[in-house]
């Protein structure tokens, strides 16, 4: 994509001084059934928090993360009041109610008055390392410009173009205050020159990049609404963070950071392209690039049924994407699943609670669901289909009711856990082998001891350890030999994991094999490994229900009425365990269990896994 080669800050102030227009249109939202049900469903949430207070940030939780590392008592607050600001924004502009009016603009004042919007696990990104205090400064507003810092910005600058008249009749400076705000702690030090991580190399790869410059992008549409030069400055400066990210995505579209953060990776380069477009009529259209279409097909690639993905690295395994982005990526690229499985996701009751806590998603989000989600649903659930990414190195397949996903990849990449060679199995939609995922984010997860967490470590995967050892991180330490085969029978991914471990583990090869038969969708895992010698071979398979043995040395596992048995090679025994489950894995799970099979190979020798319907 060569946007910010093509466009030059002149032509694009030029452009959005002839149009400059907002990218729906606020005067009147949405009334079509489903509209009317989102809209119901958030009316009756914020109506539930009006008489409420607005919760507090205090010094002691914003510290706690320099002192012991907890992220969840200031951050809890902090997206708190972003959620509820956005459900009364949107319950004003539907009802009119005076209520709602006044809190929205407590909310919107309260947030201009914080000291940062940045989040305190993230000012260690951008800011010196020799700094005596870790509270925040007034003076450098634009010191740290973060994830939520930037999103922030964007929740205010939509929320005072859905309801500036109303707020502007309890007083005009409400939303100036917003606008000066917005200027002061984003788009002028951005414009001064500020170079925040997320758009130099290698940071501008990861979802940080296009989330960061879409959430500008939008903001400074509100904020610079007068001065088009300063926005043609402001997004000529994006588009180049933005024509990054898409170049170095691999030719087949996949996000390495897993579906869960495809939904701020590739959908906001949705949110960018589409706020350009709009702003300069339709004259910037980045659409035309042949590479977006793979990155938005991701999502439907990656999906095994009923809103569930494959857990790779830090993600969720059951996921709810921003049903309005999709459909809108699905119109643009002429990817018509697209839209199917947004309407699948598109249930009022949860989509504003999409993966836990965010910023302004709840009103960001659901204007995008209000204006851009078809009015019609799609006549049948989105087809699961089999997918075979080369650069990503992941293998997705269907048959006779099983789902199997497989990665290959290297343990450097962006959220990295060392997980090379997972797989997952579901049954008719619903999870039997499976990746726990991610846990709490605390000042651990990001920082030297990442990989002491169960659930970023080898052991804490379907990954075999060798004579004690574990995969190790490393962009050194991948998959070779990576190789996809297919056809009517089966389809069956083959790699080489021995460089994923330490050169002290001594290994000539270790050729994992998974195949999914298309008769019976039945799974077969084969490990040959060749150390030159006998060694101690360790596999955890992770189950969300307890195994039960079944008395002739295999295991079954149920789930929502489904059943598999697992069973392996006379070498093989295994034993269950219950994981330690913190508050972000129950959200997804309510228990895991571990079943480790463990046995002596002789030099050579294979260790096989079956996995059948039962």
């Amino acid at each position: 994509m060569d946007l910010h080669e093509r466009w030059t800050p002149d032509t694009l102030a030029d452009a959005f001084a002839r149009h400059g227009t907002q990218p729906f249109p606020l005067t009147a939202l949405p009334s079509t059934p489903a509209a009317r049900k989102r809209l119901d469903a958030i009316v009756a949430q914020a109506r539930a928090t009006i008489s409420e207070p607005w919760p507090s940030l205090t010094t002691a939780s914003y510290l706690r993360y320099f002192r012991d590392g907890d992220r969840s008592e200031f951050e809890a607050v902090y997206f708190n009041r972003r959620r509820r600001l956005g459900a009364i924004a949107l319950a004003a502009a539907t009802t009119g109610e005076a209520a709602f009016i006044t809190a929205m603009a407590d909310g919107v004042w309260l947030i201009c008055e914080e000291s940062t919007w940045c989040l305190p696990a993230h000012v260690r990104l951008d800011g010196p390392a020799s700094e005596p205090s870790r509270l925040p400064s007034s003076d450098t507003p634009g010191l740290y410009i973060d994830l939520f810092n930037c999103e922030t910005g964007f929740l205010l600058a939509e929320l005072c173009q859905l309801q500036a008249s109303a707020l502007a009749a309890i007083d005009p400076r409400i939303v100036e205050r917003a606008r000066c705000e917005i200027r002061r702690r984003l788009i002028d030090p951005i414009l001064a020159g500020a170079t925040p991580r997320w758009t130099t190399a290698p940071n501008n790869a990861s979802n940080w990049a296009p989330w960061c410059a879409s959430s500008l992008i939008a903001a400074a549409g509100f904020a610079c609404a007068n001065e088009p030069a300063m926005w043609g400055r402001l997004v000529h400066r994006m588009l180049g963070v933005v024509d990054h990210y898409v170049n170095v995505q691999g030719a087949d579209g996949g996000c390495d950071e897993g579906v869960m953060y495809w939904n701020v990776a590739g959908g906001c380069v949705v949110r960018a392209l589409e706020e350009v477009r709009v702003r300069t009529g339709g004259i910037v259209d980045g659409w035309s690039d042949a590479k977006l279409r793979e990155i938005m097909r991701f999502p439907t690639r990656m999906h095994l049924g009923n809103c569930w993905f494959p857990a790779f690295a830090d993600c969720n395994a059951r996921v709810r994407l921003a049903g309005g982005v999709l459909a809108r990526a699905a119109e643009r690229v002429g990817a018509l699943e697209l839209n199917a499985l947004a309407w699948t996701m598109s249930d009022p009751a949860q989509e504003m609670y999409i993966n836990g806590n965010g910023v302004g998603d709840l009103l960001q989000m659901q204007l995008r669901n209000l204006f851009w989600l078809d009015a019609t649903a799609p006549s049948s659930a989105p087809a699961l289909v089999d997918a075979w990414l080369p650069d990503l190195q992941v293998m997705v397949a269907h048959a006779a009711g099983t789902s199997l996903a497989v990665k290959g990849g290297h343990n450097r990449e962006n959220h990295n856990h060392c997980d090379i060679g997972q797989f997952v199995i579901h049954r008719n939609g619903h999870p039997m082998l499976v990746d726990a995922g991610r846990g709490d984010y605390t000042a651990q997860t990001f920082g030297p001891k990442r990989y002491e967490l169960w659930w970023t470590r080898g052991s804490g995967h379907a990954v075999p350890q060798i004579d004690g050892y574990e995969q190790i991180v490393g962009r050194e330490h991948a998959a070779r030999a990576v190789s996809h085969q297919e056809d009517s029978r089966y389809s069956s991914m083959t790699m080489d994991l021995a460089a994923c471990y330490a050169a002290t583990a001594n290994l000539r090869s270790l050729i994992r094999t998974v195949t999914l038969q298309r008769t019976d969708g039945t799974v077969r895992l084969v490990d040959r490994v060749d150390a030159g010698k006998s060694v101690l071979y360790l596999l955890s398979l992770l189950t969300p229900t307890e195994p039960k043995a079944d008395g002739n040395g295999g295991w079954i596992i149920e789930n929502a009425g489904q059943r598999m048995r697992i069973s392996g090679s006379a070498a093989l025994n295994a034993q269950r365990s219950a994981a330690e489950l913190d508050s972000t894995l129950r959200h997804t799970w309510s228990e895991l269990w571990r079943l480790t099979w463990s046995g002596t190979l002789a030099a050579g020798a294979s260790a096989e896994i079956t996995i059948v319907s039962a």
